[in-house]
């Protein structure tokens, strides 16, 4: 076979396709005039000069101008013309500033094409006495036989100090850029610059010191002309979170208010500690946050911010932004649906109650807030093609589930704050008002009627019966606020007893959820082994043959087994409501405890969760309290056990029981080898509604009411207290629980 070179080819691209790219890369023209700021704050500028000229004209013009390096021939046409260029990635920092560079794919300049027509860029150096032109025709690029390498663009050589038709512009500059992009392709309007001066108010960060940068824009428009800046609305801020995640995985967390210069003591935790369900070292690597709640301005609070500024300002602004290197990464914060990445909405639906009666969340237009990450040490946090936010991998989810957790914490502290400022309560406060007011009825009448004893009206039947009926008014008065204050105090008790049974309702419904699939497991099991017993006897397999004996054994086994398990699980139910049990006895805890264990061990043994009831005292003190609270304890306890030992090796799943006697009462301790507690949350998580429970994105799950069901039980039922460690001996949580004894009279 006889083989001729003809000749040897590169690929060449059609011209349209950079187009194509670019319009693609770049979500919005105002994302495209963003990534040119980018450039200029790449360049080393310190100063952007954003100018609309002639918008009423047919031809509208843009210029974005700037005081950066510049470039010289070599650079403008070996980085500039050049499409996805590496030089941003080989080069991570600007040379004479040092920062880092905001960009590393090389396409932003391709977006120029889905705002204008006609580009001219002029460019100088300070070692340059004369400034480069390039003209790009973006037209020219829409030609099907023209490829990327046959299109040239026109490189001129003019004098720095000459004027045009666009004004000298390095007349007063030794060094810069300036774009001027001629013949916008959409319509300018005082609604869309106010909407492009907004996001550009917020493409630096206020919340970091970029003390060598700004933005400067001229619309023609006066009251949206002027320096971009959004720091004032910080001074309203009535609490101010800062975090930091370093590259061990150490947590550093402040909360403060800033006006009364109050706040509960920075925490400082390891990742494992405040996120055990995340395994291992944060992928997202190092970064920090700053959060400001703003909600609307107080008179008691002196700031610069009126409420109408206020309101204006959060309806554009209000969110958690992601700041890389100081710049935005869309659309994360932005005042739309998918602006709300945290789902701050939903979260603030699903609780809509206010601050001090909880659980309170905070609303998405009170909180304005960044996460910093850098291009550098944030490698895993990759932003999409589009610019349009980043991959959601593994590296995401650990930083939105380390926002989430701040945010939550800070719910938590806000919400004891506010209550710290309200010490009364509204109905003993108006019951004593009340009281008050009659004492006070009942001593003028009496003083009056002491007043006219020795007086001739005393002797005017008329007056006198007046006085009398004045007296028995304000007796019955009194007898009216009593019989309401008993009625009362009646109902009350009646809703604390309905709000137990429905605690211990709620429990037998969490012990449910954790263990009623493997019922429904256990049977469908029985189900099958009855079915294949009746086949085999149908088959005549019941001659006991040497061959199926086994199997028929192992049959029957599982049908005992399984029958077994559905039976206790239906009498440990059916047993925890009843009447007995619901009223104030003495009871055993270590028969408690033996006989929830004995409920459950079928499944926990399929689980391979290990018990350990060897240190529970058999001659435990009784103590005084309700059979039905204590079951309903431990039931929570093996839950949350169970929940937190998911992800632990078979092998290594125990849960512990303790119980011993104390001068005083006895001690009972509860420890598994899970994940533990998260470090920071022993307090809040007998709160009604918190849950440490979080999905792989971070978003909270569970009802979050099994500790605070345990800590009414054991508080105010039982007289006792309870306490929790987020780690134990044996690996996990451990809950330390003390009651007092019921002594013989």
């Amino acid at each position: 076979m006889t083989r001729t070179l003809l000749k040897s080819l590169p690929f060449d691209i059609a011209a349209r396709l950079p187009l194509q790219l670019g319009r693609e890369s770049i979500a919005s023209s105002t994302a495209a005039i963003g990534e040119l700021i980018k450039n200029s704050y790449d360049a080393n500028a310190e100063n952007v000069l954003i100018t609309f000229v002639k918008r009423s004209a047919p031809i509208q013009i843009l210029q974005i101008e700037d005081d950066g390096d510049g470039m010289d021939l070599t650079t403008l046409e070996n980085v500039w013309l050049r499409i996805g260029t590496e030089h941003k990635v080989d080069n991570e920092r600007s040379v004479r500033k040092q920062r880092v560079m905001t960009g590393a794919k090389g396409l932003g300049r391709l977006g120029i094409d889905r705002l204008c027509k006609k580009m001219i860029l002029q460019t100088k150096t300070a070692e340059m006495d004369h400034v480069l032109e390039v003209h790009i025709n973006w037209s020219r690029y829409n030609s099907r036989d023209a490829t990327i390498s046959s299109i040239n663009h026109k490189i001129y050589k003019i004098d720095a100090l000459s004027n045009n038709k666009y004004s000298s512009f390095f007349k007063n500059k030794t060094s810069g850029t300036r774009l001027i992009l001629v013949g916008l392709k959409e319509k300018w309007d005082k609604l869309r610059l106010s909407e492009l001066r907004n996001e550009l108010s917020m493409l630096v960060s206020p919340f970091t010191d970029v003390a060598d940068f700004s933005i400067e824009f001229t619309s023609g428009i006066h009251h949206l002309d002027g320096k971009l800046s959004s720091e004032k609305y910080l001074d309203a801020a009535v609490w101010a979170i800062d975090a930091s995640l370093d590259n061990e995985g150490k947590i550093i967390v402040s909360y403060t208010q800033p006006h009364k210069k109050i706040g509960p003591t920075p925490l400082s935790v390891s990742w494992q500690e405040w996120l055990p369900e995340r395994n291992g070292q944060p992928a997202c690597g190092p970064l920090s946050l700053q959060f400001y709640y703003i909600p609307q301005p107080s008179s008691s609070v002196s700031t610069s911010v009126k409420r109408k500024d206020w309101s204006q300002f959060m309806d554009l602004h209000h969110g958690v932004r992601v700041y890389r290197d100081n710049f935005r990464v869309r659309p994360y914060g932005e005042p739309t649906g998918r602006g709300d990445w945290l789902d701050l909405g939903l979260r603030k639906a699903s609780n809509p109650s206010g601050i001090r009666q909880g659980p309170w969340k905070v609303g998405p237009r009170q909180l304005l807030g960044a996460i910093f990450i850098s291009r550098i040490e944030n490698s895993e946090l990759i932003d999409q093609a589009n610019r349009e936010g980043m991959v959601e991998s593994d590296a995401f989810r650990d930083m939105r589930a380390f926002v989430l957790k701040v945010l939550s914490t800070f719910e938590i502290i806000a919400t004891k704050y506010a209550r710290m400022e309200v010490v009364i309560d509204p109905v003993e406060s108006t019951a004593t008002e009340l009281s008050e007011s009659i004492d006070k009825s009942r001593e003028a009448v009496a003083n009056l009627s002491k007043a006219v004893a020795d007086s001739e009206l005393v002797q005017h039947e008329e007056f006198k019966e007046k006085l009398e009926e004045m007296e028995r008014l304000v007796a019955a008065t009194q007898a009216a606020s009593e019989k309401q204050k008993a009625a009362y105090d009646q109902k009350r008790e009646e809703l604390e007893r309905e709000k137990d049974t429905l605690a211990n309702l709620a429990s037998i419904g969490i012990l449910t959820v954790c263990f009623g699939h493997e019922a429904k497991e256990f049977c469908n099991l029985a189900a099958a082994a009855a079915a294949e017993l009746r086949h085999d006897f149908l088959d005549g397999k019941f001659m006991v043959t040497p061959e199926i004996e086994i199997e028929v054994l192992k049959d029957i086994d599982t049908i005992i087994s399984s029958t077994k398990f559905v039976k206790n699980f239906a009498s440990f139910s059916l047993g925890n409501v009843r009447t007995e049990k619901r009223r104030k006895s003495k009871v055993s805890i270590s028969a408690v405890v033996e006989r929830v264990f004995a409920a459950l061990a079928e499944s926990l043994e399929r689980q391979k969760i290990k018990v350990d009831l060897s240190e529970v005292s058999t001659d435990l003190a009784f103590i005084k309290a309700y059979e039905i609270d204590w079951e309903s304890i431990f039931v929570n306890m093996i839950s949350n056990s169970v929940w937190a030992m998911a992800k632990t090796e078979h092998d290594k799943r125990t849960i512990q029981v303790k119980a011993k006697n104390l001068s005083s009462g006895i001690e009972i301790r509860f420890l598994d080898s899970g994940q533990g507690i998260e470090k920071g949350s022993e307090e809040h998580i007998f709160d009604p509604m918190y849950s440490t429970r979080r999905d792989d994105r971070g978003n909270t799950v569970g009802t979050g009411m099994g500790l605070s069901i345990v800590r009414t039980f054991v508080n105010e039922h039982s007289g006792g207290a309870i306490r929790a460690l987020s780690d134990s001996r044996i690996g996990g949580a451990e809950f330390i629980i003390t009651i007092p004894v019921e002594r013989e009279q």
